[in-house]
């Protein structure tokens, strides 16, 4: 079981390091500073701690960085969803910030923070265009403020949008932090 409190991620065990270390490319773990909230977010460890809804979730032999990514394929026309399985749980008034890296045949993907609270849910969302030959990083950076007492939850998804049936989209170098300054300026 993985559980993200505080900005700690406790459960996760390296995989096969073959280089990165900032949640993207080497291994299961983040080894940047602030951490990588997110566990497998270079998808070296397959897609363990990784969900799809609406859509087909397996590994892919390519990647932004390191040698894999996650590949999420839309059975149907519409939206196909990527998500992590447990969520981050604030404990205190921060600043979160979050990129990924994308490509595929799906002709768009939106990357959403979501903050669950109580009564409702509100989405920060980025869309952007997907290249077929080219990652691209969506947001430059997304970034989500917290009060202390407003939320319960975070969760991270990337959707595809506008897609065909067979449309795929890869996955790679997620990466949520929690911003001290709260300009998201922390080298990544």
């Amino acid at each position: 079981m993985r559980l993200v409190t505080a900005g700690v991620l406790l459960g996760l065990t390296a995989c096969g390091s073959h280089g990165g270390g900032d949640g993207g490319g080497g291994d299961c773990v983040s080894h940047a500073t602030p951490p990588n909230l997110v566990g497998n977010a270079g998808f070296e460890c397959g897609v363990t701690a990784w969900f799809a809804r609406d859509g087909q979730l397996e590994p892919a032999t390519e990647g932004h960085s390191g040698q894999a990514s996650a590949k999420l394929t839309v059975p149907a026309a519409g939206t196909a969803t990527l998500t992590t399985e447990q969520p981050v749980m604030p404990l205190r008034a921060v600043s979160y910030c979050a990129t990924v890296w994308v490509k595929g045949t799906a002709p768009a993907a939106v990357f959403t923070l979501r903050k669950v609270k109580a009564g409702g849910v509100e989405d920060f969302t980025f869309t952007d265009t997907v290249s077929a030959t080219a990652w691209a990083r969506l947001p430059p950076t997304l970034k989500l403020d917290f009060d202390g007492t407003d939320a319960t939850q975070v969760l991270v998804l990337v959707q595809t949008r506008n897609a065909l049936a067979g449309d795929t989209l890869l996955v790679d170098d997620l990466d949520l932090w929690e911003s001290a300054s709260g300009r998201c300026d922390e080298a990544r």
